[in-house]
């Protein structure tokens, strides 16, 4: 009898997942944000990865980092890294993002930016060390615009929250608007608070119907990343017209009718799971997870 020796250990990839405490849904909430969304599609990249990595002799690991109100996310990716951990997924606003990058400069360790937005991590504030799997509002706004100008609506009302996201986000669109041959025919500010959250009807939601009254345009694009009031203007503006931006007819990297590509497959192993849909989060993360499993 020859004996037959073991098998190699196989070798265990780290992948760190950095992120702020998501807040409890509040209890108004008609569709709240899932506890796990992201978390939930790192965890189905990881699987994934293991599921080739059982051949090729590699172990994919997804170590979960929260920080806590007040804790120092700089501290906490320097203790990542540290730990010889090589990939970091970041799901913070733009700044704190720069920040982590600029203070992990030199080290043997890549991040990956699933959540923040800003056109400018593209630009002024790029890092050598980051990778962009969340889109841009630059990439989201072309996109809506491309599709408003293939249908011949070229004529918009836009409307901007009072958030600083809100105005990116309204910059960005106007930026798509001029690109793609898109009018602008009357940009207004929401001044009426968070009504899509709010219950029951009031004379503000009358003076918000007014709202949209005597303007000449085809779509109205909202600008309102935090969801306050988005929701609350469709079937309500004066004239029968749709709306389109961060509510209505939006813009994604993911949604639950995608289905070529492999996209069904995922979005059944996903639901299995989780008992829910994929979320464009949930799509962020499992891409800079795969990712790393597909350079591995």
């Amino acid at each position: 009898f020859v004996p037959v020796g073991r098998a190699a250990e196989p070798v265990e990839i780290r992948i760190a997942y950095l992120s702020r405490q998501p807040p409890p849904p509040p209890l108004y909430e008609i569709d709240p944000v899932p506890e796990d969304e992201g978390l939930a599609g790192g965890q189905l990249g990881i699987r994934d990865n293991n599921t080739t990595g059982t051949f090729t002799g590699h172990r994919y690991v997804l170590q979960e980092a929260w920080l806590e109100d007040g804790e120092d996310r700089i501290a906490k990716a320097k203790a990542l890294a540290a730990d010889r951990i090589g990939f970091i997924a970041l799901n913070l606003p733009a700044d704190e993002m720069v920040a982590v990058a600029d203070a992990l400069k030199g080290e043997d360790v890549v991040l990956f930016n699933v959540g923040a937005a800003d056109d400018r991590l593209r630009a002024e504030s790029c890092r050598a060390n980051v990778l962009h799997v969340a889109p841009s509002h630059a990439m989201m706004t072309d996109a809506l615009a491309q599709f408003l100008a293939f249908k011949r609506w070229r004529k918009i009302m836009l409307v901007v929250g009072p958030q600083p996201a809100d105005k990116l986000y309204a910059d960005a669109m106007k930026r798509a608007a001029r690109k793609f041959g898109l009018i602008v025919s009357a940009e207004k500010p929401w001044e009426f608070g968070p009504l899509a959250r709010a219950k029951g009807d009031s004379p503000t939601t009358a003076d918000a119907l007014v709202f949209t009254r005597g303007v000449d345009y085809d779509v109205a694009v909202v600008a309102d990343v935090a969801g306050d009031f988005g929701d609350y203007l469709a079937y309500r503006t004066w004239d029968p017209r749709l709306i389109a931006g961060t509510q209505g007819l939006v813009p994604t990297s993911w949604h639950p009718t995608l289905e070529v590509w492999g996209a069904a497959q995922a979005q059944n192993r996903f639901r299995r799971t989780n008992n829910r849909l994929m979320r464009p989060l949930d799509y962020q993360l499992w891409m800079a997870v795969r990712a790393v499993g597909d350079a591995v």
